[in-house]
């Protein structure tokens, strides 16, 4: 295993009209989840660096902060929300939004405990979701204003 997320990169560039990178974190303990998610978010226009826990997550955030994160809450070795706590600490991370996948008969309540002091914004995604649902998901959470750092 490697000290942090391998950049997929293949395909797409990543880049959006005005040259500016568009890049997701995606982490997932699935293997085959990551690889598909990969494919569909770069043929949706965007990079896509690979996590299998949550201190990948840290690392790989903070080596070359994403435009934003999705990202399981259940990950090894780190959970996803306390990924999400660690990225508050520098400041290239502490206003990156995130995206939970939640498996559908989860309770969303406890990500409401995650309200972290940056004001990142945190949306959920429901298992199973469609690419297209998350594709979604991602462009409000990259419109949405962020507070002025």
């Amino acid at each position: 295993m490697t000290a942090g997320p391998k950049a997929e990169t293949a395909g797409s560039s990543g880049a959006s009209p005005g040259g500016e990178a568009r890049r997701v974190l995606v982490a997932s303990r699935d293997r085959d989840a990551r690889r598909l998610l990969a494919v569909g978010l770069r043929r949706g226009g965007f990079e896509v660096a690979l996590a299998a826990t949550g201190k990948e997550v840290v690392s790989g955030a903070v080596a070359k902060p994403p435009a934003v994160v999705v990202l399981e809450r259940d990950l090894p070795h780190l959970r996803g929300d306390e990924a999400l706590k660690n990225l508050e600490s520098f400041a290239s991370t502490r206003q990156v939004p995130a995206i939970f996948m939640i498996d559908h008969s989860r309770e969303v309540e406890p990500l409401a405990l995650l309200r972290p002091s940056s004001d990142r914004t945190i949306r959920v995604v429901r298992k199973p979701f469609s690419m297209k649902k998350l594709l979604e998901a991602i462009e409000t959470a990259l419109a949405a204003p962020r507070p002025e750092s």
